[in-house]
């Protein structure tokens, strides 16, 4: 037991002279580096544009095609995980964000040419800065001299950048338990950021109601022709019962005949009859419930909380961006001080001493 927390004293103190140490010794110029980055950090933030955050909260229920009604009413019902993931796929496809697209103003499509990512922001200004010192016309002949195609974007490339600009700017969460959706914006303007997720959701609602309507008129139309085939089928049946009791002089009214072939003949095509109407009957009803659910259907779509226009600017990213800055300072710092250790091979601990001259140590001198 003693040798154990020995050992473990001896590997923690290891440790401690093999990386600690190195970094004390030369810990100005981990403060060097650090307080560089962190000064640096600093005016960097303001060339970053401050941007705004939108959420809506919605909840998505089962498709109430899928829905049984009960008495006069038709109880909603949470979507389940499978059809909540083909949704929630469908808002982060192209083809959706392309109609999202077409909904968005001149405004809001001018905010999407400029990247919200702080450091492509901050090359960015900086280029834009350079070119208007060197020059439009300077840039084009350097490009010629070098070769590059100077030929404006087209539509096409335009778009497609959009398209990407706004998968970038807003991100979708969902809760399979719940069935909840949170759809989320930033832009560089407030009234955008809360557009976008309007444009989402108008979108997301009419494309639902149309995927209902289409579902339930497809079963409209297969239980209308399942029924004429029920009903044809009755007909057939009932005319092949009238046809029996003529050719055998049977009247209507009468079910019971001493003849036994034509009394279980007899039985046979009522049952044929029975069975065949009761079947045109319960699909009449089903047609009847189905039109009925047509005329009330809804999206299954709830807007718990619609998004609002931000007043105020969202600092998150800023700040995660100038901390991120600095920290990598501080941790360049402490690489560089552990690693110099490392190259020069110095002696930190008595496993050092025994890998370099293969012999054990005897004894060690306290530090005074």
């Amino acid at each position: 037991m003693g040798d154990d927390a020995e050992k473990t004293k001896l590997d923690i103190a290891k440790y401690f002279f093999k990386f600690v140490v190195p970094i004390l010794e030369r810990k100005w110029l981990v403060c060097i580096l650090f307080l560089t980055t962190f000064m640096i950090a600093l005016p960097l933030g303001f060339l970053i544009k401050p941007t705004y955050d939108s959420e809506g909260m919605l909840q998505l229920f089962r498709p109430y095609s899928q829905v049984s009604p009960t008495g006069d009413k038709i109880e909603p019902l949470p979507a389940p995980p499978a059809y909540l993931i083909k949704e929630v796929e469908l808002l982060q496809s192209n083809s959706f964000v392309s109609q999202v697209l077409t909904m968005l103003s001149d405004d809001a499509k001018a905010d999407l040419e400029n990247p919200l990512s702080p450091p492509v922001q901050i090359v960015n200004r900086i280029v834009t800065f350079v070119k208007q010192k060197i020059g439009k016309n300077r840039i084009n002949k350097i490009k010629k001299l070098l070769g590059r195609d100077i030929r404006p974007p087209t539509e096409d490339m335009i778009r497609k950048n959009q398209i990407q600009q706004i998968k970038k700017r807003v991100s979708i969460r969902q809760q399979t338990r719940t069935a909840m959706v949170w759809i989320t914006s930033n832009s560089f303007k407030n009234e955008v950021a809360s557009d976008l997720v309007n444009s989402y959701i108008e979108i997301w609602k009419a494309s639902n109601m149309e995927d209902n309507k289409k579902e339930i008129n497809n079963k409209i139309n297969f239980l209308r022709e399942r029924r004429r085939r029920t009903h044809q089928d009755f007909r057939t049946q009932t005319d092949e019962l009238i046809k029996f009791k003529k050719e055998n002089e049977i009247p209507a009214e009468v079910s019971l005949i001493s003849n036994m072939d034509i009394q279980l003949k007899l039985e046979q095509l009522e049952s044929n009859v029975q069975m065949a109407k009761e079947r045109f009957l319960m699909l009449d009803q089903k047609l009847i419930d189905t039109q009925l659910k047509a005329e009330g259907i809804v999206e299954n779509v709830k807007i718990l909380n619609p998004p609002e226009t931000p007043i105020r600017p969202s600092k998150s990213k800023l700040r995660i961006f100038q901390l991120a800055l600095a920290l990598s300072g501080l941790f360049m710092g402490i690489g560089i001080a552990v690693g110099v250790d490392i190259l020069k091979n110095l002696i930190r601990d008595e496993s050092d001493i025994t890998s370099a001259v293969g012999l054990p140590v005897l004894a060690r001198l306290p530090k005074i």
